[in-house]
């Protein structure tokens, strides 16, 4: 009787490490915006600026940089609180690239990227992204984060053209 009660949690242990390794999703969202990259990166970059006009990250704590543990405060729609994440830049590419990545690892983890790629009519290209892994991905639909994402890129651009006429 023991042997298959441990056998069985052996089994469980197992099939759940394969469901956390094998987990994935991903968003992906792009917007073309009429400015430049480094007028855009200006505005990813000063996060105490984020309230203004980011309807998600309303409130970003930390100094951007390699390695660097931010808070970010994202505002769920509908919902009357933000959810407080630490993430950490894994990668940042000055005018290009900036990776974040947080989680909890086995169970959901985040890889989140800002991508901006100049484009030969003089607008920019923004590619926001992110891929999520782990357990909790095969119980979460993550389609639910597209229309925040894209309301994020739309913001932005209006908050880029909005300062350009300042």
């Amino acid at each position: 009787m023991m042997t298959r009660i441990v056998v069985g949690l052996v089994l469980l242990v197992l099939v759940l490490a394969v469901l956390a390794i094998t987990g994935h999703k991903r968003v992906y969202t792009a917007l073309s915006i009429n400015s430049t990259p480094q007028a855009i990166w200006s505005v990813l970059m000063d996060n105490s600026s984020y309230g203004e006009w980011n309807p998600f990250a309303v409130k970003v704590e930390g100094q951007y940089g390699l390695d660097a543990e931010m808070i970010v405060h994202g505002l769920m729609p509908g919902a009357s609180k933000p959810v407080v994440m630490k993430v950490r830049v894994k990668k940042i590419e000055k005018n290009i690239l900036l990776h974040q990545h947080g989680g909890f690892p086995g169970i959901i983890t985040y890889d989140h990227r800002f991508h901006l790629q100049p484009q030969n009519d003089g607008t920019t290209l923004l590619i926001q992204e992110e891929d999520y892994h782990g357990l909790y991905v095969w119980f979460w639909d993550a389609k639910v984060m597209q229309p925040i994402y894209e309301s994020v890129n739309k913001a932005l651009a209006n908050y880029i053209k909005t300062e350009q006429k300042n």
